[in-house]
């Protein structure tokens, strides 16, 4: 297990409330699974800078939603102090990046799968180097990535429902990061 002064990351007082043993948190939830969806999002270099936010699309040998996209994440592991580890585990094993911050949470989601009910708790958080760092995904899980921006067109990328919003909360969060004229 992890100890608390080793972490790489830092966290925002916004988020600190999720800074508690995996095991208290899950006792809220009714033993459902916990899951993170993590909102890398990053500033774009250019003359029209803006944030831009990463998506995965799933690979197409997945079981479940085959080639839609979504946002990095996955579900909490014994290993997990917290679900701040959580956090850091899942973006490093799906996209290679490291998280250096975690800012704030935003609304998520209960759903239901063959495996049970679940608890998605969604995250806004900065990475090492930016968009400047390389993303490395794990090709049994992912295979396309995107960054992207409020100006891009959604409808090319193919989301669940739940996702959809989700995507559509974490734009709105990084047009709130831009600088305003």
């Amino acid at each position: 297990m992890r100890n608390m002064s080793m972490r790489t990351f830092k966290i925002s007082p916004s988020v600190q409330s999720y800074d508690i043993p995996l095991r208290d948190l899950q006792s809220r939830y009714n033993e459902k699974r916990l899951v993170v969806g993590v909102a890398i999002i990053a500033p774009s270099a250019g003359p029209l800078s803006s944030y831009k936010l990463l998506l995965v699309q799933r690979s197409d040998t997945e079981d479940s939603f085959a080639s839609m996209y979504e946002l990095p994440g996955g579900g909490a592991e014994p290993e997990d102090r917290t679900i701040l580890d959580t956090i850091a585990r899942e973006t490093a094993e799906e996209t290679g990046l490291i998280v250096s911050r975690i800012s704030r949470s935003f609304d998520g989601f209960e759903y239901s799968t063959r495996s049970g009910d679940a608890v998605q708790f969604n995250f806004v958080v900065e990475v090492v180097g930016g968009m400047d760092s390389p993303v490395t995904l794990n090709p049994a899980e992912h295979q396309a990535f995107a960054w992207v921006d409020d100006t891009d067109d959604m409808t090319k990328f193919g989301f669940t429902g739940a996702m959809s919003k989700v995507v559509a909360d974490a734009l709105k969060i990084a047009r709130e990061l831009e600088p305003k004229n």
